[in-house]
């Protein structure tokens, strides 16, 4: 069974733009309770600020990534992130638990985005 591609690239590349500052913001809090976490999360941020400027959504910033290679990179992103959330010692559950949610997002994203040409 197949999720329905709801989302255009357009939408998706508003989502990623309200997304970024959020996880940024995210690294900012969480680097007073726990350097770990923080710094995986900004790994995240990373990864997020850099498929937002490089992806012809259209329009797009420096435009040297396709939509679907940005849908792609995305998904492999949020794997790599909840990977790195599962195997790292040390972080407590409740870190945890942020974490695998802040990685599944962009999975999630990517699911529901409509990569067919226009």
């Amino acid at each position: 069974m197949r999720l329905p591609r709801v989302l255009s690239p357009q939408m998706h590349r508003r989502i990623d733009l309200v997304a970024l500052p959020s996880v940024i913001a995210s690294v900012a809090l969480m680097s007073r309770r726990d350097r770990r976490v923080a710094a995986l999360m900004s790994m995240i941020a990373a990864g997020e600020g850099a498929a937002l400027l490089t992806t012809d959504y259209p329009p797009g910033f420096l435009r040297w990534m396709s939509f679907r290679d940005h849908v792609w990179a995305a998904t492999l992103h949020g794997i790599l992130a909840a990977s790195l959330a599962l195997l790292v010692p040390g972080i407590p559950l409740r870190d945890r638990r942020a974490l695998l949610a802040l990685a599944s997002m962009p999975i999630v994203l990517s699911a529901l985005s409509d990569t067919r040409e226009r």
